[in-house]
């Protein structure tokens, strides 16, 4: 037995199969048999929210993600500068010498980065706001009044700007971000 939204599922299938061979193939049916199918009744709503415990670890984790990212920016750069005048006679001997690098480098990375909350800012935008994630992504500092409140979006999906009310802890967090070189609340995609 399946469930009623995959027999729904399944009548669009064959309803597109005979449409294909009615329309694009020329069969000749004096209608597409689709159409006289009933389709089941059924409820597919979902009434579920984040609960405060999964909102937690998710934050916890975007932390991490966030932290594991300047890490690693940090251990590139400090590993690419101490290899920078060793010659290798092979891309696979540099590789066994920066694996070695890397470790060494590793507490040296970890200390010397700070962590910029990007992620949970953005988690916190997408949930406060309701903002698609493009316009998130491409949201810059001239378009955020800090006075306000409000950040402003100069083209939507339906084609018509829109501002967005920011709440005092969305704003707060959105402070943290650094302001230089800024590319969107995502800077990194």
């Amino acid at each position: 037995m399946v469930a009623p939204s995959t027999v729904d599922r399944e009548i669009d299938i064959l309803k597109s199969v005979f449409k294909v061979a009615l329309t694009v193939w020329d069969y000749t049916l004096a209608k597409n048999p689709m159409d006289a199918v009933r389709r089941p009744k059924y409820f597919n709503e979902r009434d579920r929210r984040i609960t405060c415990k999964e909102e937690g670890a998710l934050i916890q984790a975007l932390a991490a993600l966030d932290r594991e990212r300047v890490v690693e920016d940090r251990l590139k750069e400090l590993a690419d500068a101490a290899l920078a005048s060793q010659p290798f006679t092979s891309n696979s001997a540099r590789k066994k010498v920066l694996a070695e690098v890397r470790k060494q480098l590793m507490l040296q990375a970890e200390e010397s980065t700070t962590v910029t909350p990007y992620l949970e800012a953005f988690y916190h935008f997408q949930v406060m706001t309701a903002a698609r994630r493009g316009e998130t992504l491409g949201l810059t500092w001239d378009r955020i009044d800090v006075k306000a409140g409000t950040a402003f979006l100069p083209e939507t999906k339906n084609g018509r700007a829109r501002k967005l009310s920011v709440r005092t802890h969305l704003m707060a967090l959105l402070k943290e971000l650094p302001q230089v070189g800024w590319q969107g609340l995502c800077h990194f995609h």
